[in-house]
């Protein structure tokens, strides 16, 4: 079965949860033998040799503006797969893209399209009238013209329902991390950083208004608390929300812009740090949420239907405050601050055992490749994985 993704930036992922989901997914699937292509973005692919763990990927170019850049790539990417791809499966990512849907269905009439409805993108401050007019349509599209829609949360699966989606099933992101004897050594993070593990306050976000980063840097602030606050993560169309940040951190020495990570260092960052925090108003399932669980982090998150579906309102699974509340995030975060070292730890470990199971890149592909079967008849879906996968 010849499978193509279409509508992410490309993998290797250097940022963005969609491209991060696509990875263990495309990647997943080639373990087990599917042929898998994964278009990108030109700007964005940085493989010179055309294959990633066993994922063949193609370069398409974009006009790179806020308001062209994925749709002239989407487009030209169905081209190509028309014209020289003959695929079996067709999964569109994002509502962007699946607005050309129709266009997948002109011109490759024998794949079936699957479309993953990651987020809602027209809440995202970047976008103007024009912008979350398409977003609505793509969302629309995204739910009505794909064989099958995936929705990767309950909040998103509700939503597209709502949308009258014909066929919908709800598949969690799966995440996969290196092994913890491949990071940085404290010595090596305290070199390269100046930070002590374990001793730090971590965000891992794009510098856009929704993210709320400036909510965290002012109860910070309002906190008093002494440990670093690092913030990872650059802008996107958004160069004045980040010039305010940098006025709102000018006279706070221990707040920290490290800029755009990636790799082995981004994830020595999330394992060595003391606890995550995001304030997000929206999200699909934030990607950094999940890594940091994996190393088993406890966390402080916004009150919105996507962290709860990870972190519990009980505490046991990280803490969660009042989306907007400055003072409770400030409150929360001193509390943090001193936490009890075994609560702590049994926090952390709560959180993980959680994700291990709900987020595993074993389940997803499992669970997609059960979509792709009930759209087309194949004899290897018995072989791909263990039942323990569906469990």
């Amino acid at each position: 079965m010849k499978i193509a993704f279409i509508g992410q930036k490309g993998i290797p992922c250097t940022i963005g949860g969609v491209e991060r989901y696509v990875e263990v997914l495309a990647t997943g699937l080639a373990k087990i033998g599917y042929d898998v292509t994964v278009y990108g973005r030109s700007w964005y692919v940085k493989n010179d040799h055309g294959q990633f763990q066993g994922v063949r990927i193609i370069p398409i170019p974009s006009i790179r503006t806020k308001n062209l850049d994925a749709a002239t790539n989407t487009v030209l990417t169905i081209l190509h797969a028309a014209f020289f791809g003959h695929y079996d499966i067709i999964h569109i990512n994002s509502v962007g893209p699946a607005l050309f849907i129709w266009l997948v269905k002109i011109l490759c009439p024998r794949a079936k399209v699957v479309a993953t409805f990651h987020c809602r993108d027209k809440f995202h401050s970047k976008w103007g009238l024009f912008g979350r007019l398409m977003l609505s349509l793509g969302e629309r599209a995204a739910c009505r013209l794909p064989d099958h829609t995936v929705a990767i949360s309950d909040d998103l699966s509700t939503h597209c329902r709502n949308l009258s989606c014909r066929n919908l099933s709800r598949i969690h992101y799966g995440i996969v991390v290196p092994e913890i004897d491949k990071l940085m050594t404290p010595m090596e993070l305290a070199n390269k950083f100046g930070l002590k593990s374990k001793d730090y306050f971590i965000v891992v976000t794009r510098l856009l208004a929704h993210k709320n980063v400036h909510h965290i840097i002012e109860a910070y602030k309002m906190s008093g608390v002494s440990r670093p606050l690092i913030i990872i993560g650059a802008g996107s169309y958004s160069a004045r929300y980040v010039r305010e940040l940098n006025v709102l951190t000018k006279d706070l020495p221990q707040v920290h812009f490290l800029g755009q990570q990636e790799g082995l260092i981004l994830y020595s960052l999330l394992f060595h740090a003391y606890s995550f925090i995001t304030a997000s108003s929206t999200e699909g399932t934030p990607f950094s949420l999940l890594e940091a669980a994996f190393y088993s982090l406890p966390v402080l998150v916004s009150n919105i239907p996507e962290h709860r579906e990870v972190v519990d309102g009980e505490g046991l699974r990280g803490w969660l405050f009042p989306l907007g509340s400055v003072v409770t995030l400030a409150q929360k975060l001193k509390a943090m601050d001193k936490l009890d070292e075994t609560y702590r730890a049994l926090m952390g470990q709560a959180l993980l055992a959680y994700v291990e199971r709900a987020y595993s890149q074993d389940r997803l592909v499992a669970e997609t490749i059960a979509v792709y079967a009930s759209l087309i008849d194949f004899s290897g879906f018995a072989r791909m994985l263990s039942e323990e996968a569906f469990e």
